[in-house]
């Protein structure tokens, strides 16, 4: 949900939204449009100039891991990555 587009409010997706994402500040970005920002239980990953620092393969299997019971009970997902200079990662 966050990014340097404006998103919708919640409410025009459905009943509720939630978003996440590894950067800290975002939880204000993703509540400021009517959505719940999902909390998990590892730490933030904030990097110079408002990106996320690149994670490792084990944060990342675990945080596909906490994420999967969200995605599973979601009616759509949207997904977003911006890394300087590379191109955008896929699960």
């Amino acid at each position: 949900m966050p990014g340097s587009r404006p998103s919708p409010p919640a409410g025009v997706w459905g009943r509720w939204s939630e978003g996440y994402d590894v950067r800290a500040a975002a939880a204000e970005e993703i509540r400021s449009v009517g959505a719940q920002a999902i909390e998990l239980p590892l730490p933030t990953l904030e990097g110079a100039g408002g990106y996320a620092r690149e994670m490792t393969e084990d944060r990342a299997q675990r945080q596909r891991e906490l994420l999967a019971s969200y995605i599973a009970a979601a009616d759509a997902l949207i997904t977003t990555a911006a890394v300087p200079g590379r191109r955008a990662p896929c699960w």
